[in-house]
């Protein structure tokens, strides 16, 4: 099932225009009012950024390369440690509700900017800090060229049992993209469409 990105936009615009339109009368009089102040927001890594390992497997693209039928197509196991795969699962834990878009089947971040059909393709936003270290060393390994590096970022929440049908992405992701696995296995490779076929993830927690 194709992603629907003119879906994604209108849902995007009519977030925007309800975080910036002006509240009611009513509202702004309680809004005007001392209140008490919310409670703490849990701890999360927000300062937390991805370091950069010399031990770190640097992409090799025939020693990585998955016997699919399809060309182009590399699994590199192990990228991140334990230890970085839980911080980053807590940062991602960690955002504002409203960055959260529910899809069937899963929980969807669209980070970096919104699919547009003018500005070239794409609203351009910056990523989160965070997010941003992950992209850095993607290209320090050669997963991206340094020319090329990547600027949108689709964090998909899939719980146990939850998993996405096949479908196929469209230009905007062209020529490169990664998928970054945590806490399930690897994502089956890039296949010819298969009538029922679907995507799921493990309980396992693997990289």
């Amino acid at each position: 099932m194709a992603i629907d990105f003119k879906m994604l936009m209108r849902e995007e615009r009519l977030r925007a225009r309800e975080r910036h339109a002006p509240p009611p009368a009513a509202a702004a009089a309680l809004l005007s009012e001392p209140r008490s102040p919310p409670p703490p927001l849990p701890q999360t890594d927000v300062d937390w950024a991805l370091p950069s390992r010399n031990d770190r497997p640097e992409y090799d693209a025939e020693a990585h390369a998955v016997d699919c039928g399809v060309r182009g197509i590399a699994h590199i196991a192990e990228w991140c440690s334990a230890e970085e795969e839980e911080a980053m699962l807590r940062c991602t834990d960690g955002a504002p509700a409203h960055r959260w878009t529910r899809l069937r089947g899963r929980r969807l971040q669209s980070l970096g900017g919104t699919p547009s059909s003018s500005d070239g393709g794409m609203t351009r936003e910056p990523l989160p800090s965070w997010v941003q270290s992950v992209c850095d060393e993607l290209v320090r390994c050669g997963v991206f060229p340094h020319d090329q590096p990547p600027n949108h970022v689709l964090l998909n929440e899939y719980r146990p049992g939850q998993g996405i049908d096949p479908h196929k992405d469209g230009p905007l992701y062209a020529p490169r993209v990664a998928i970054l696995s945590l806490s399930s296995r690897a994502p089956p490779p890039p296949h010819a469409r298969r009538p029922g076929a679907a995507y799921g993830v493990s309980s396992q927690a693997e990289l």
